[in-house]
């Protein structure tokens, strides 16, 4: 019970980012932070390209590195902001040579995307064959399926669900347990 109520107090309420660069390259993120309790924090981020539209961390640095402090950091909440946020992806685009911005924005056009049916006459045999390589692509690429399908083609993460499952169920998909993409 004292874990939770601590965890409630520590919830992150503030996340900003800016572009910085270190030793005059760009391409690093200086992140600050707040947390419900009134705590602060800022560290530096190299991002590096993980798969044709992932950003990661690859680098951090911290001013006075402390245990507590690094476990402070909000490492999956910097990238996930990273990634969303086409200003800042411009940014740490930089740091990147031209040919593998490139090589992933050719990944990213090859990727199989899916389009919304017009009429439930069209959930056929083909459809949820398109269903299993968008589902395939996105997983390949690092990207959440579920998501990535769901808002692709306009349509609720509970029916791209279903869609899916029927897909699994028809054969175009493995079989696979709950939180696992099973490809």
């Amino acid at each position: 019970m004292y874990t939770r109520r601590m965890t409630r107090q520590r919830t992150l309420t503030k996340l900003e980012l800016s572009p910085a660069y270190v030793g005059g390259k760009p391409g690093w993120v200086d992140a600050r932070w707040e947390r419900s309790d009134g705590s602060k924090g800022n560290a530096l981020a190299l991002m590096r390209l993980r798969t044709a539209e992932r950003w990661y961390i690859a680098r951090l640095l911290v001013n006075v590195p402390t245990g507590e402090l690094l476990r402070d950091v909000p490492l999956a909440r910097i990238e996930t902001a990273v990634n969303a946020d086409p200003g800042i992806r411009k940014w740490v685009e930089q740091s990147a040579d031209e040919e593998t911005i490139e090589r992933a924005k050719r990944d990213a056009r090859r990727r199989p995307k899916l389009k919304r049916p017009a009429t439930r006459r069209e959930l056929d045999d083909a459809f949820y064959e398109r269903v299993a390589d968008a589902y395939r692509g996105a997983a390949a690429h690092g990207l959440r399926p579920t998501k990535t399908l769901s808002e692709e083609s306009d349509t609720p993460p509970g029916t791209v669900n279903r869609w899916i499952a029927e897909a699994r169920r028809r054969g175009y998909l493995p079989a696979t347990s709950p939180g696992r993409t099973g490809i």
